[in-house]
């Protein structure tokens, strides 16, 4: 088992100047999902390094080596432990989380009652509760996840799912697709996205979010570490964390694969200038519209630490 070296994610260069070099004490033990006792089993060397560089050429951040496919199974399989997982799942929530609930409970709504069948991809399906709502409202559900006890969960709940996207692009094209927090784990986003685009329908609906690293942050990031001698977040994570997108290049990234950006996860998405919906719905769902308005006035009265874009396939 061996690291490789990654070039730029963004350009593609290999020039770069390293930020942080971390070692595994530095990262690991913030992670509440990780079983420490099976890092061992990684095979990495004591004094082993993990460089966060940024790209002289374009200004990305990203971690500098990738896991082997023989370490990145070990990571998902065994080091993250799924009982550890399920809870940490359990006792976190995220505004983020709840406002894409709505927004695909409204986008569902809209579409059945227009007696339309939907496909619904969510990408990185994690434990299925998008799955499960979308699944309740109509929809005919499929998945993408790399974690195969978390396949396994699914299947048995009798969900399709599969570790790639390979596996069911003969269902496609799909009307809505889902990413929630896992663009910055793949070692070619660029491919990635592409290959989402693929497979939504023209004039289809995705949701993107990924940790939002712009230049602030990073930078305070790097002078707490540097004070300090250890990380402030659990985001810096070399192994899970490979892309460290700011907001400028992850919509920029989105627009150059076949998307058109509507705008950030916010009111604003669901609302156009006007005030009306983006999507119309019948007068049945009047009442739908204005619980959603009064909980996103709610939920954006928070800092949220992600970059959250509702994107249309063109």
């Amino acid at each position: 088992m061996s690291l490789y070296d990654r070039c730029c994610p963004f350009c593609f260069s290999h020039n770069f100047d390293i930020l942080l070099n971390l070692k595994i004490e530095d990262f690991a033990p913030l992670n509440p999902t990780y079983d420490l006792d099976q890092i061992v089993f990684m095979g990495f060397a004591q004094d082993q390094r993990f460089p966060i560089v940024k790209c002289r050429h374009c200004g990305f951040v990203f971690s500098l080596y990738g896991l082997s496919e023989q370490q990145t199974n070990h990571l998902y399989s065994n080091v993250i432990d799924l009982k550890k997982s399920l809870l940490h799942r359990r006792n976190t929530t995220k505004p983020w989380h709840s406002l894409t609930l709505l927004y695909i409970l409204f986008f569902l709504s809209s579409k059945m009652s227009q007696n339309n069948d939907v496909l619904f991809l969510d990408f990185g399906c994690g434990h299925g509760e998008i799955m499960h709502l979308a699944k309740a409202c109509g929809a005919q559900c499929f998945g993408v996840e790399i974690e195969l006890h978390k396949i396994k969960l699914l299947r048995e709940q009798g969900f399709i799912v599969n570790k790639t996207l390979d596996a069911i692009m003969t269902l496609k094209p799909f009307d809505l697709v889902h990413c929630h927090q896992v663009l910055e784990h793949v070692p070619d986003p660029w491919q990635t996205l592409k290959s989402i685009a693929e497979v939504t329908k023209s004039g289809g609906y995705c949701f993107f979010s990924v940790p939002n690293f712009r230049a602030k942050i990073l930078k305070k990031v790097c002078k707490e570490y540097f004070s300090n001698k250890k990380l402030s977040s659990k985001s810096i994570n070399p192994w899970e964390h490979l892309n460290y997108f700011s907001p400028s290049n992850f919509r920029e990234m989105l627009q150059k694969s076949g998307f058109k950006v509507l705008g950030p996860f916010s009111s604003a998405s669901l609302l156009n200038n006007s005030g009306t919906f983006i999507l119309d719905l019948p007068d049945s769902y009047a009442l739908l519209k204005n619980v959603i308005k009064e909980i996103l006035r709610g939920f954006w009265t928070r800092r949220i630490m992600s970059t959250n874009l509702i994107v249309q396939r063109v």
